[in-house]
């Protein structure tokens, strides 16, 4: 068939895909909140400069997407490394968020889960920190003229 050869896709083996992807879940996590960290201040900039108002849409997806998607990593290690405290464990990370990431990276990890919750949750709030600097940078304009 045409399907099963490859050759409508361009290559020639479909189960090998030439796409390289992190071998950890913790490196799609961090992929993930990279490309949101980059993407979401760049949209808000973007429709600064053309003078509209934001999505708000966008910013609530923003400010949720990248701390339910560690929650839901941190749910998902902790299931692979069969350490689940409780039986409701990812409703205790919600309700005890942004403590359970220090808590459970440093419980998993040691001294370096310190360091790697650090730079997670930096990774979830400094976009939404330069989202607020540029919209405060917009609104200040805007009384000028």
């Amino acid at each position: 068939s045409i399907f099963g050869s490859g050759k409508l896709c361009g290559w020639s083996d479909l189960a090998d895909p030439p796409m390289i992807w992190p071998k950890s879940m913790l490196g799609e996590v961090v992929l993930l909140a990279v490309a949101l960290a980059v993407l979401g201040p760049a949209y808000f900039v973007v429709a600064a400069m053309r003078g509209q108002e934001p999505e708000r849409l966008v910013l609530v997806l923003l400010q949720y997407a990248v701390p339910v998607t560690l929650l839901a990593w941190i749910a998902a290690d902790a299931k692979e490394r069969r350490r689940t405290p409780c039986f409701d464990f990812g409703f205790f990370l919600l309700a005890t968020w942004p403590l359970s990431l220090f808590w459970y990276c440093g419980r998993t990890r040691g001294w370096r889960g310190a360091a790697l919750a650090s730079g997670l949750l930096l990774l979830c709030y400094v976009p939404m920190m330069f989202v607020v600097v540029v919209d405060v940078v917009r609104v200040l304009g805007s009384l000028g003229r």
